[in-house]
């Protein structure tokens, strides 16, 4: 009769344990010195070696002539446990035999010295699925079992184990097997069969085997059943793993929002009967190599992964931000979740998935707002740049120290456009600070509105009301204000050199600091006709409400000396366009 080849390679002793050296260098120093404990609790994933070990230890226990720890496998008691037709060796499976009754049983037996060993040996198998009765039952017999029995829990499933039983046992927890290790048996056990196996298709037969000993060899049993080499296009066909390729694929039009690819993507995977539920956790994992990736210095030390796969991996995660990377993370993980539950359209859920992910504005959480936000920061970064290029600096760095005018300092004086003495060029400090009557002081004939956007002026010629720019009732304009209403100087618009002091003061007020922060990033000219301050577009949006100019209105009658009118301030964008609805619309997001 034919044998699996999983049972046929299963190890004989100790040495033959892949990935387990932590558990066997311990058995075999107890079997060596004959310190042999009455209960041990073997705890691990499935395929990772527990049963092969429970063998071995009972082999080891029983063997006539052991060598350092390890089993002779030729003496007679070797030879009943490994034929399985020792009386002395009984394994059970809890699974099906998980009764008091069958407890029972076995503390009923325990009393009996052994018919053909020098031990009696209990294997039980997925002991976490006993009855909380047996468990009850077998808890006296396990912590005080006579010396000839030996009692081996293998689960996988720790947690579910009382604590009064795992405080009985000597426990081992068996590792995962790596890949490395699981290649290399592989490898091993190919050449013995006359199996051709490429190394591509062993690391993919590893990869997909998650640790466990046992599925890597079914799975490479199973691709060599049509005696042809095993390729890694034959073990994605057989097993119905889907191709890294394509998934980097989908990941590469998500960053692209590349609508069009991403559907194909998921149609490819669909009309490959490939589980969309395997495809989309290998992109769950595809995303979490990423991270590894930019997160940490040694990457190659985290995953498992060939060079090739490794450099493709790493050009792809350079061209994601950490927070893409993360919020792409949470959205597929929590769409895989969706697709585990009974009766959910998976292709749907796929598709809709990647729109997401693509484009965050679509949900309704979170996301959304800090893909907004980003943006935002995006045009405050392009706004800084564009001020810096120019040579003209923010509102918040025109105010310079006092008595010295800065950069975009107005001079207020009278004279020709010709060259002014340096006395002459500036006023003096207190001239400078002190409040200004009426709105025809602020215009300057010369130079003014140099600085000031097209847009903005012919927002202060045009768009303001005719009446704002006169003096309050029962003033009359100073002399030496160098220019009469009516004259071509008083249409001129010049920056308004005390908006970071205004900024200040209404940063100042509570539940107004966010308003404070865009209207610092803005720029302020005064004319005979208001107040203009300029906006980045997408800026526009958070700031441009009646309250925002009534509390200005208020802070600027204080600078000013007189009672400014909210109707007298004029918010534009710095590229004369209407505030977009959402305040992002002029972004491609």
């Amino acid at each position: 009769m034919h044998l699996a080849l999983y049972r046929k390679w299963r190890p004989q002793v100790f040495a033959d344990v892949y990935g387990q050296d932590h558990v066997t260098s311990v058995l075999r120093r107890e079997v060596a010195t004959g310190r042999i404990s009455h209960a041990y609790l073997f705890c691990g994933s499935r395929g990772t070696g527990k049963t092969s070990c429970a063998k071995i230890l009972a082999k080891a226990v029983n063997c006539e002539a052991p060598h350092d720890g390890e089993p002779c496998g030729e003496c007679r008691s070797c030879l009943l446990v490994e034929d399985g037709s020792a009386t002395d060796v009984l394994e059970l499976d809890a699974a099906s035999n998980n009764s008091v009754e069958n407890v029972r049983d076995i503390r009923d037996e325990v009393v009996y010295t052994p018919a053909a060993l020098r031990r009696r040996v209990y294997i039980i198998d997925e002991v976490h699925m006993l009855s909380t009765a047996a468990f009850n039952a077998l808890l006296k017999t396990l912590e005080e079992p006579p010396e000839h029995v030996v009692f081996i829990l293998a689960t996988t499933e720790p947690h579910k184990l009382p604590a009064t039983i795992i405080s009985r046992c000597q426990r081992f927890d068996f590792r995962r097997v790596d890949n490395a290790s699981i290649v290399r048996r592989l490898t091993e056990i190919a050449g013995a069969e006359g199996i051709t196996l490429e190394e591509g298709a062993a690391t993919l037969i590893a990869r997909l085997s998650q640790g466990g000993m046992r599925d890597a060899i079914s799975t490479l049993e199973l691709c060599a059943g049509d005696g042809e080499p095993v390729t890694e296009e034959k073990v994605r066909a057989v097993t119905g793993a889907s191709d890294r390729g394509l998934v980097m694929r989908a990941a590469l039009a998500v960053l692209e929002r590349d609508t069009e690819a991403m559907f194909e993507v998921i149609d490819r995977v669909y009309t490959a009967s490939v589980d969309i539920t395997v495809f989309w956790s290998d992109l769950v994992g595809l995303y979490r190599d990423m991270l590894v990736i930019k997160s940490t210095k040694n990457p190659g030390a985290y995953l498992d992964l060939t060079e090739s796969e490794l450099e493709a991996t790493a050009a792809l995660a350079k061209r994601f931000s950490d927070e893409a990377l993360a919020l792409h993370s949470e959205l597929a993980d929590e769409a895989l979740v969706r697709m585990t539950r009974a009766g959910s359209q998976k292709r749907l859920i796929a598709e809709l998935t990647l729109v997401r992910m693509a484009n965050p504005r679509l949900g309704g959480d979170t996301s959304a707002l800090a893909e907004r936000v980003a943006a935002l920061e995006a045009a405050v970064q392009r706004l800084a740049e564009g001020a810096r290029h120019s040579g003209q600096a923010l509102p918040r760095q025109t105010q310079t120290a006092e008595g010295e005018p800065g950069e975009s300092g107005v001079q207020t004086g009278t004279g020709d456009s010709g060259a002014v003495p340096d006395s002459e060029a500036a006023p003096a400090p207190a001239e400078a600070d002190k409040p200004h009557e009426s709105l025809h002081d602020a215009a300057s004939p010369a130079g003014a509105g140099q600085d000031m956007p097209a847009d903005a002026q012919s927002v202060a010629a045009q768009d303001m009301p005719a009446d704002s720019g006169g003096s309050a009732a029962g003033e009359t304009p100073k002399s030496g204000s160098g220019q009469a209403a009516g004259s071509p100087e008083a249409d001129e618009s010049a920056p308004y050199t005390r908006w970071a002091d205004v900024v200040e003061r209404y940063g100042s007020t509570p539940g107004c600091e966010g308003e404070a922060g865009f209207l610092g990033l803005a720029r302020a000219y005064r004319g005979k006709s208001g107040f203009v301050v300029v906006f980045e577009a997408a800026m526009l949006h958070f700031v441009d409400s009646p309250d925002v100019k009534a509390r200005l209105a208020e802070i600027l009658s204080e600078f000013e000396g007189r009672a400014v009118r909210p109707h007298e301030i004029k918010f534009t964008a710095a590229d004369g366009k209407p505030a977009p609805a959402d305040g992002f619309d002029d972004f491609n997001i």
